[in-house]
């Protein structure tokens, strides 16, 4: 999958992908707070079971070299996902998918898209 800086990938629209507006330096590693309380609400009492899959791609469609220095925590409400992202290449955007399972049987991604530059 490719994209244009400051674009959105395709077949995602862009009211649905976040684009974080603070870039992110190769040198940093730092957390990154997704919430699926949203969604999981439509069911009553619906809670994260665990995270089944974090994909990172790079909008070039080049080798991917950011990474998830930790493993992804839960928070103590099963609501929201902290995954820590360490290195990527500056003037690179990507875009990070995270995938839940619940524990009454929804598969749920949130997606961002996390711009990378020197500062």
């Amino acid at each position: 999958m490719t994209w244009l800086i400051g674009g959105t990938p395709a077949g995602m629209r862009s009211r649905y992908v976040v684009r974080l507006s603070s870039p992110f330096s190769p040198n940093d590693t730092a957390p990154f707070l997704l919430d699926f309380s949203g969604p999981l609400s439509s069911i009553d009492c619906d809670t994260i079971s665990s995270v089944t899959n974090i994909v990172i791609e790079r909008n070039d469609g080049g080798t991917v070299d950011l990474e998830v220095a930790l493993a992804a925590t839960l928070s103590t409400d099963l609501l929201r996902v902290t995954i820590w992202l360490t290195g990527g290449t500056a003037g690179f955007e990507y875009l990070i998918s995270v995938t839940v399972a619940s524990t009454l049987g929804q598969d749920i991604t949130r997606s961002f898209i996390l711009p990378v530059n020197l500062r």
